[in-house]
């Protein structure tokens, strides 16, 4: 069998690897382990971050904006926004302010009378349809009826103007207006493919907020974002794994098999890692068997076998 062969050879080869790195996903994702050449990962990243722009940065996915940060010797760990703006810092190129990606943004709405001023409370209100950022709690119902009438695109437009409005008069963003646009989001069971992006920036904006994660419509975007977007998944896998939502097997079991077929095996294998240790998972033999199969054309073996060893 292709699992036993490739098992037989990590077994074999395992003691005779140079030292690798392996950083635990999740929570526990600032421990890291020794690796090697990281001084030389260290010099390079020099020259790469010199050449970065904000308009380069600000398009970077998950991964990369990652892979930079460890490169350069920065803390790595945090949502997708979170690790945009730390990587704009240190490229000393952000004088205009943070490029982000955050969910909640401060686009004009079309509603406000042209050059109009929104430097107080006062005047953003008096000049905003009260479903539109005018009055939050009407904001908010105009979020519900987006929802229930599976209007998402509606809804994450009315959420933006409503962060808006909670900002300016200092408020904290009601939890259900999250919960409406993810739900306005899901239709007969799906979620909609094409909201991967907004429904991933409003999950970072919910655990940053404290807010509780919906278990099953989160779990569902990891598991679209699995067969479309690898970056966006493994945010999400991050994003619940921070606020201790339980992630289920099926959504670590597609994201280890993704990871796989791309070629991502230490990515794949950081995963496995956390389904087991963190999710208390046990992966099936298939699964294992294809990264085992894989980390072996690879090189990659300690890491199968730290994973493989876990399992009962």
């Amino acid at each position: 069998m292709k699992y036993c062969s490739s098992v037989a050879l990590l077994l074999v080869t395992s003691f005779a690897t140079t030292t690798r790195s392996f950083v635990v996903f999740g929570p526990q994702a600032t421990k890291r382990f020794h690796r090697a050449g990281a001084s030389t990962a260290l010099a390079n990243s020099d020259v790469e971050i010199q050449s970065l722009t904000p308009e380069s940065v600000t398009v970077m996915g998950y991964r990369e904006l990652r892979r930079v940060l460890e490169g350069a010797g920065a803390e790595y760990e945090g949502n997708t926004a979170e690790l945009r703006a730390r990587l704009l810092n240190l490229t000393g190129r952000n004088e205009g302010g943070p490029v982000d990606d955050r969910p909640l943004d401060h686009d004009a709405d079309p509603t406000s009378t042209p050059g109009a001023s929104q430097s107080s409370a006062f005047k953003f209100e008096s000049q905003r349809s009260p479903v539109a950022g005018g009055d939050i709690a009407e904001t908010v119902k105009a979020i519900e009826v987006a929802a229930d009438e599976k209007k998402w695109k509606l809804a994450v437009r009315r959420m933006k103007q409503l962060t808006r409005a909670c900002e300016l008069s200092g408020s904290p963003v009601p939890p259900s207006a999250y919960l409406s646009v993810l739900q306005s989001m899901e239709r007969d069971g799906r979620v909609e493919r094409f909201a991967i992006t907004p429904a991933r920036k409003v999950v970072e904006e919910m655990v940053k907020s404290h807010v509780p994660l919906p278990v099953g419509i989160v779990n569902k975007f990891a598991q679209v974002s699995t067969q479309s977007n690898l970056d966006e998944a493994l945010a999400l896998l991050h994003s619940l794994s921070a606020s201790s939502t339980p992630i289920a097997a099926e959504t670590y079991e597609m994201a280890v098999e993704s990871l796989t077929k791309e070629g991502s095996v230490k990515e794949a294998l950081l995963v496995l890692r956390s389904m087991i240790v963190e999710g208390g998972e046990t992966p099936g033999l298939q699964t294992l068997g294809e990264v085992a199969e894989k980390a072996a054309e690879d090189g990659v073996y300690e890491g199968v076998i730290q994973a493989l060893s876990l399992t009962k």
